[in-house]
């Protein structure tokens, strides 16, 4: 990614981002861009955008990303 145009001159804020300490990488094994619904929730909703003080709100959001596959 680093040695793309898109992040050398900060196009979309990837550049930004990563000086700041805000960019996150997850690394998951499996194949290029194939994200398993369980794995998404798992290492993107509950440690990135889950509200610990909205057990319900949390649940159906779960429920509801796991249902469009």
């Amino acid at each position: 990614m680093e040695k793309t145009r898109l992040y050398h001159e900060d196009l979309i804020g990837l550049k930004t981002l990563e000086k700041s300490g805000s960019l996150h990488f997850v690394s998951i094994n499996g194949e290029h861009l194939h994200l398993p619904p369980r794995v998404f929730v798992k290492e993107i909703i509950n440690k990135y955008l889950k509200d610990n003080s909205k057990n319900y709100l949390n649940e159906q959001l779960e429920d509801d990303i796991l249902n469009l596959y």
